[in-house]
């Protein structure tokens, strides 16, 4: 029975060996465990600044659309408006250039008158 006890003995120790193997790598990888979860936590405080800071780009890009649809809008209405003045430009110079020929006419109209007016006048004081 001594000799049972000493082989039951020789197995808890070499238990006891191997338990106490398993125990040192089980606390390596804690360790491993724990430089990886302060790692993550370091990944994870990087990516919640990217976050932000990628928020805040496309909050500046958003204001730039909206600027640039602004822009565009104004830019359409001063088109519209030049459009507008280079019609009335246009009709203006038509409306001179009508009123122009118009002048030429009464002036010549009056050239006649005076003409005439002047023989009448010269006919009366011959009589």
């Amino acid at each position: 029975m001594e000799e049972l006890l000493r082989e039951v003995l020789e197995k808890v120790s070499l238990f006891g060996g191997e338990l106490k193997k398993v125990q040192e790598g089980q606390l390596r990888i804690e360790t491993k465990t724990g430089k990886v979860d302060a790692r993550l936590e370091k990944i994870d405080a990087r990516l919640d600044k990217m976050d932000d800071r990628f928020s805040k780009i496309e909050d500046r890009l958003g204001r730039l659309e909206n600027g640039h649809l602004e822009m565009k809008e104004k830019m359409d209405a001063v088109y519209n408006q030049v459009a507008k003045l280079t019609e009335t430009t246009d009709e203006i110079r038509r409306d001179v250039y009508k009123l122009s020929d118009s002048i030429d006419y009464f002036r010549h109209e009056a050239s006649e008158n005076k003409e005439e007016l002047y023989k009448l006048k010269r006919r009366i004081r011959a009589m």
